[in-house]
């Protein structure tokens, strides 16, 4: 008898290497020698251009199906030079404003084209690697393959939070399959380059998907992150649903781009997964009740940005779209006029005094807006009681965030319409859309005496509105970040009489201001004022 054992190998990796699918054709090995080659010798260039290069290198690399091995190793290849040409490109958004420029639209697109590309040759291997003939004998392969397949879905879904676009919604139908592969392995719960696994990577997409990103602004996009990936661990990817539903249970499903509710008669269809979020409720729940008692937020595991109050109002939004998620409050009527736009303060207040009112004949001699080169056209694409749908159209969108003051004049009429954006979309690498919230029409100009230290005062810069419409109507005040504090006023004409509009509270923070309840009170002769705030909110006030 001839015995055909190597010595020093084992009796499972010398039956691997009697497989046919262990060897690959010279072809295939010339291949793949000529891929790793050219990845040896990268050499700096633009990211990029390095991106479309690392993009052909996954093209050629799933073209070799002779050796899984040699397939893998060159995937782990181009994955570590695509792991800093995707920063780089990352770093070019960080940079860029919305609506993102053309270069930034590029950027973009090239990343998110190289991670699908990636993911998909990773998910392909680890579905050829869980044959049951090979499942044993590439155990290895296939965990690898299944974990990067999931962090370059996540990183996918980094990006398009980035980039305010919606994220590809196949994500949850990969995320069904190299979950259900990885349970069926026992290896979900497996930590991969430290502690990650592909249990929390899963669960991490659905709390970003969840939180609805599109409705934060930048600096709130990076505490989010950051609060979900220090303690997303708390998720918990479930097979079945509980016995008991109720709120923070949620079903991947192949259709949407989010996560949906886990109701009480929703039947789990095969290989569907439920993100059960109620360890992560309980947690953030004595989070927000330990900052509210003075606890200090590095013993909450929270950073120092989470003593400013908007960290806290973002930790009860997360709280309420983790539970119960959000609906739209009012039906939206579509139409389509155009609508000039101006962002920030400063843009809005100078617009309103000089530009806002000139007659549609006059401002043809100076450009969109009357002359002002913050302003850009948009397209009010629907309407509903409390704000606008717009599509960027031309013009110099300037310094425009979530979180921003704007102000909106349809092409067909001089009324100007104060706004908040609420929300950000990156249709396609053209197409850009703004969800604003309505506060109010008919601002006026004002200024406000501010105290000094030297017994002096000087003026502030202001905005009024008679009728804030999320103050139920009462009056408001729009005013530099920190200008105008609780207990300042103002005095103004109405019906006749002078009316003292005291600053109450700031309700919130904008991105370039601060918006401020006001307390209506009509001064009498003898000094003597009273409370006039509902008679205000049923009349107009005359600003002067």
């Amino acid at each position: 008898m001839v015995d055909f054992r190597i010595p020093g190998r084992s009796a499972m990796a010398q039956f691997a290497a009697l497989l046919p699918i262990g060897g690959a054709a010279s072809a295939d090995i010339t291949s793949a020698n000529a891929i790793a080659g050219r990845l040896t010798e990268m050499v700096p260039q633009h990211p990029r251009h390095a991106a479309e290069m690392l993009s052909q290198c996954v093209v050629e690399a799933r073209a070799l199906k002779g050796h899984l091995r040699r397939q893998l190793k060159l995937l782990d290849q181009i994955h570590h030079h695509a792991e800093s040409v995707v920063t780089d490109l990352d770093k070019m958004l960080d940079e860029s404003r919305l609506p993102l420029t053309a270069t930034s639209r590029i950027a973009a697109a090239t990343a998110d084209r190289l991670l699908k590309q990636l993911g998909e040759a990773y998910m392909e291997l680890a579905l050829e690697l869980n044959s049951k003939w090979l499942r044993a004998v590439y155990r290895s392969a296939l965990e690898q393959a299944c974990f990067r397949a999931a962090q370059l879905i996540h990183k996918r879904s980094l990006m398009a939070l980035r980039a305010y676009a919606s994220g590809s919604s196949r994500r949850w139908a990969q995320f069904n399959s190299i979950y259900g592969i990885a349970r069926e392995g026992g290896f979900h719960r497996k930590s991969f380059e430290g502690e990650e696994t592909i249990e929390r990577l899963v669960g991490k997409s659905g709390l970003l998907a969840l939180a609805d990103p599109a409705t934060l602004g930048a600096e709130e996009l990076g505490w989010l992150r950051f609060y979900v990936e220090r303690h997303g661990n708390r998720v918990v990817v479930r097979s079945a649903p509980p016995e008991k539903r109720g709120a923070g249970l949620f079903v991947l499903t192949e259709k949407g781009r989010v996560p949906r509710r886990l109701g009480s008669s929703y039947e789990l269809n095969p290989g569907e997964l439920v993100l059960d979020l109620r360890t992560v409720l309980k947690h953030l729940k004595r989070q927000l009740v330990g900052m509210r008692t003075g606890i200090p937020p590095n013993k909450l595991g929270l950073p120092l940005a989470a003593a400013k109050p908007e960290y806290m109002f973002l930790l009860q939004r997360c709280g309420e779209q983790w539970s119960e998620p959000r609906a739209r409050r009012h039906s939206r009527n579509s139409f389509r006029p155009r609508a000039d736009l101006v962002p920030g303060f400063d843009s809005v207040r100078h617009f309103l005094t000089a530009a806002a009112f000139r007659r549609r004949a006059t401002d043809k001699s100076e450009g969109i807006g009357g002359g002002l080169s913050q302003s850009s056209e948009w397209q009010v694409v629907d309407q509903s009681p409390s704000g606008f749908g717009l599509r960027f159209v031309s013009g110099h969108a300037g310094a425009i965030a979530v979180g921003e003051l704007v102000a909106l004049r349809p092409r067909e009429s001089a009324a100007v319409s104060l706004c908040v954006t609420r929300r950000a979309r990156s249709i396609t690498n053209a197409d850009f859309e703004l969800g604003v919230e309505l506060l109010g029409d008919n601002a006026a100009p004002a200024s406000i005496n501010k105290p000094t230290t030297k017994g002096k005062s000087v003026q502030v810069p202001a905005l009024l509105l008679s009728k804030v419409l999320c103050l139920n109507k009462s009056p408001g005040l729009l005013a530099p970040i920190g200008d105008v504090t609780p207990g300042m006023s103002l005095m103004v004409p109405y019906k006749g009489a002078m009316v003292q509009l005291e600053a109450v509270e700031i309700v919130e923070r904008l991105a370039s201001c601060d918006l401020i309840r006001l307390r209506a009170r009509r001064v009498g002769g003898n000094g003597e004022t009273v409370d006039i705030d509902d008679e205000l909110s049923d009349g107009k006030a005359n600003n002067g």
